[in-house]
């Protein structure tokens, strides 16, 4: 409710047509969510790709936007993104961006930065510093490539971001604030860890 009240907010205040898509996912039954102008999908698979897939596919609009629900960089990544819409048809918001405020405890901006650095040494080509941040795109162009995807959990945004730089697909970075005090994480370091580093390898060898 508070994610879809801020939304409402910033977009209202900018005057900008908008729909609300809300996809609820992992679930053996649906959740009740009762909140007005608002769709909400649901499917029982499993993943932050799934998740993303099912809600590009039912959008009705020119752009998408997607965010956590905590919305972790209070759109100081959606305001750049707007400004640029026209010139990209895909655009992240990125912690690791040179110009981005990252606050967070030592251990996660570590793992961050690892993982970064094990991409592109696995993935020569793949200039994109981060691509578990947020996304902004042209729906018409995201959606002829999106069902190539084949990860429907957390590396589903490098596989993305790989299958539109291969394709020569207008995309950049942006620069975002995020400032996180809580060591809390839905993360598991090790597990997670190296089930990336598996999938990594796999995209590597294709």
């Amino acid at each position: 409710q508070r994610a879809v009240e801020k939304i409402h907010r910033f977009l209202d205040k900018r005057k900008i047509t908008y729909e609300i898509i809300i996809c609820q996912n992992g679930f053996n039954k649906r959740k009740p969510l009762k909140i007005e102008n608002v769709t909400v999908l649901f499917t029982t698979k499993k993943g932050l790709g799934c998740a993303i897939k099912k809600a590009i596919g039912n959008a009705k609009g020119v752009y998408f936007y997607f965010s956590p629900a905590d919305i972790p960089f209070s759109f100081t990544d959606l305001k750049k993104m707007l400004a640029i819409r026209k010139k990209y048809d895909f655009i992240l918001g990125s912690k690791l961006h040179e110009k981005s405020i990252y606050k967070i405890n030592k251990t996660r901006k570590i793992i961050s930065y690892l993982q970064s650095r094990v991409t592109t040494l696995l993935l020569p080509s793949f200039h994109i510093k981060d691509a578990n941040g947020t996304y902004f795109g042209n729906i018409k162009s995201i959606k002829k490539y999106i069902d190539s995807v084949k990860s429907n959990d957390f590396f589903f945004g490098v596989e993305l971001t790989r299958t539109l730089l291969k394709q020569n697909v207008d995309l950049i970075e942006v620069p975002v604030v995020y400032i996180k005090n809580d060591k809390n994480t839905s993360v598991n370091m090790i597990r997670d860890g190296v089930l990336f580093i598996i999938q990594l390898i796999k995209l590597a060898l294709k």
